[in-house]
């Protein structure tokens, strides 16, 4: 028995199923010893980091089938994500309700939009967000000593031109 009234539940007569529309979230698992943060968008990598994204199943039913597409910087084609193994970004399976998006090593050609879809019978959902390589900013500028003590310096500077698409909260 179907009942459509509850929140979410969807009737598709052209299938005569009852069922909820899939729903899902990104996460990254960082190097895989870090705890899930949801993903924000856009993401910065650094080059040559692996990195696993998930892409996980909230709800849905019967249980939707859940697949990776990406499009590159100024393309608007979504590609399927392949799921050998053997390539350097690839999908991979975690039980019925997780698709990882696993970079083997994130270099500058893979920037562009990823999208999570989740489609079943009753309807589908999807999650996007840009992952950009991590930039290295320019030097800061007028660099000046404002205070010379005995122990110590104190060093004032102005914020770079290229900030590396990043703010900028330290300098090392």
């Amino acid at each position: 028995v179907c009942n459509k009234s509850l929140p979410g539940v969807n009737w598709n007569s052209s299938f005569a199923k009852c069922g909820v529309v899939p729903e899902v979230q990104i996460f990254n698992t960082g190097d895989m010893n870090n705890q899930l943060a949801m993903v924000t968008s856009p993401e910065f990598l650094r080059e040559s980091k692996s990195i696993v994204i998930q892409c996980k199943q909230m709800k849905g039913f019967p249980l939707p089938s859940v697949r990776w597409g990406s499009s590159t910087k100024g393309s608007n084609v979504v590609n399927v994500v392949t799921t050998s193994n053997t390539s350097a970004v690839y999908q991979r399976s975690q039980g019925n309700t997780i698709q990882e998006l696993v970079f083997v090593e994130f270099r500058k050609e893979f920037e562009g939009s990823y999208t999570c879809f989740a489609v079943n019978v009753v309807g589908s959902h999807n999650m996007s967000f840009q992952i950009l390589l991590e930039v290295v900013p320019d030097p800061p500028t007028k660099l000046m000593v404002e205070d010379d003590g005995a122990t110590s310096v104190k060093i004032k500077w102005e914020q770079p031109q290229f900030d590396g698409r990043n703010s900028i909260i330290g300098y090392d």
